[in-house]
């Protein structure tokens, strides 16, 4: 079992001590992801809301109006294959956060892991 595979409540235990810190956003997410132990990528390959709900914890986000996202709540993905949309990201002030991109993106579908897996 990689790290990722903490249970939520280690990881949030792990991320209130990173809430410590006063740090953008964008050093949050490359903090959490450090701590993880697993790249970006690895992350984002079945751990990405355990890390956006991390994120998001740490920098005490959901009071400055962040908050996770799967893909299938932005559009009609009833005909996708379920791994190119069953993706969960950050959204905070307008822009898109992963694992793989700590310094966000202006439109969901250019976070790296939509890049990859495209949705039509």
């Amino acid at each position: 079992m990689t790290n990722c595979g903490k249970l939520l409540e280690e990881h949030l235990d792990e991320c209130e001590e990173i809430s410590e810190l006063e740090l953008t956003i964008g050093e949050q997410v490359e903090l959490v992801t450090e701590k993880y132990g697993d790249s970006a990528m690895e992350i984002n390959s079945g751990n990405c809301e355990l890390f956006a709900i991390g994120v998001i914890e740490a920098f005490g986000g959901y009071r400055l109006g962040a908050w996770e996202c799967w893909a299938d709540a932005m559009t009609d993905c009833s005909t996708q294959e379920g791994h190119t949309w069953s993706h969960c990201f950050i959204i905070f002030q307008g822009r898109y956060y992963d694992s793989e991109c700590p310094e966000g993106v202006n439109a969901w579908r250019d976070l790296p892991f939509f890049v990859r897996n495209p949705i039509k």
